[in-house]
């Protein structure tokens, strides 16, 4: 029923851009690649003008002063954005082909992720590790549907906000398969997805290594002391000791197996595209920010001040014609959820 709901409040708000394929609908010409054996853009020319990257096999090196409507024999064009949701509507390409409503397609899917989070919320609850009542599992459901964030990602329907639609699906499903390490496999296997939809997801691995840790602890181990009395490397000391070291190995290999599998289909994806096993080719995206890349990298410390100034600082304004105005980068976290003040109370 939540999904039924969700799944009908993010169609109807997603609007106009329901009748027909979107410009930036980039895992729609990756599922068609993969439908022909290929990993780069059929007919060697990408749609639109967004986020694309290519590659120059002659120079090993991005494609130089080249439009988006030349095509070379030695550049090839690429979705440098992970897989895993290509995958996902592969089914749908494969019947549809380039003519399918991919916003509908992602709208629809969007209504999933609630559903997951109810679901995390209700086990939590049966496991006893949470108090919460069925109705605050609900209003906390509510709130991750349509007061957060992820409202306007559902409602988007292109390329990176297809992923993060995705990702938010897996996300809790992970979770959910992590508690009390119970199903090891499952995790694995939802963690690597993830990392084919967001690499940024693969510290949530630790999670899981908790929850198997303090599920094979023996039944005979001593209780763990406080930090107070042994500090916290003796409190971690003390814990690991009593842990079933089978058990937890045999827990890991599991866990392990499937995320190893995305980690190496992921590099294989590199290495045949940009000769790197670690190059995802977001440094070959024809994009006007590249001399950014080329001077500071994609991850430093020159981008915090911007990213701060957005996430804590951004709102909304009046325009000249009277319309409430949302920059191009979003709201701050607090004016996108105001429900977040109510955690200094």
């Amino acid at each position: 029923a939540i999904a039924v709901v969700s799944s009908g409040i993010y169609v109807a708000v997603t609007g106009p851009r329901l009748s027909g394929p979107t410009i930036d609908n980039h895992y729609v010409h990756l599922a068609e690649s993969f439908l022909a054996g290929r990993l780069d853009v059929i007919g060697g020319q990408p749609h639109g003008s967004n986020d694309w990257a290519c590659y120059d096999t002659d120079t090993h090196d991005i494609c130089e002063g080249v439009g988006f409507t030349r095509v070379r024999g030695n550049e090839h064009w690429y979705v440098s954005f992970p897989p895993f949701p290509a995958l996902v509507i592969l089914p749908a390409v494969a019947i549809w082909g380039q003519g399918i409503h991919d916003a509908l397609f992602w709208a629809l899917l969007a209504g999933l992720a609630p559903a997951a989070v109810y679901l995390l919320l209700r086990r939590l609850r049966a496991l006893g590790r949470s108090a919460r009542p069925p109705l605050d599992d609900l209003l906390l459901t509510a709130l991750f549907g349509l007061g957060t964030v992820f409202f306007f990602v559902a409602v988007q329907g292109t390329v990176w906000f297809a992923a993060q639609v995705v990702a938010c699906i897996l996300l809790p499903l992970y979770l959910l398969a992590s508690l009390n390490g119970a199903h090891p496999f499952w995790a694995g296997l939802a963690l690597g997805a993830l990392f084919l939809c967001r690499p940024t997801t693969a510290p949530f691995g630790i999670f899981f290594v908790v929850e198997a840790l303090r599920a094979a602890r023996r039944p005979d181990a001593l209780a763990v002391p406080t930090a107070l009395t042994t500090g916290v490397v003796g409190r971690l000391g003390a814990f690991l000791s009593g842990v079933d070291r089978r058990r937890a190995l045999v827990t890991f290999a599991l866990f392990a197996l499937p995320v190893l599998v995305a980690i190496g289909a992921a590099m294989w994806m590199n290495e045949t595209r940009f000769e790197s096993p670690f190059e995802f080719g977001h440094r070959y995206l024809m994009i006007r920010w590249r001399g950014r890349i080329e001077t500071w990298g994609l991850l430093s410390f020159h981008y915090l001040s911007r990213n701060l100034a957005v996430m804590l600082g951004s709102t909304p304004w009046i325009s000249p014609h009277g319309y409430v105005t949302i920059g191009r980068h979003g709201l701050a976290l607090w004016a996108t959820t105001p429900a977040l003040f109510l955690v200094f109370f």
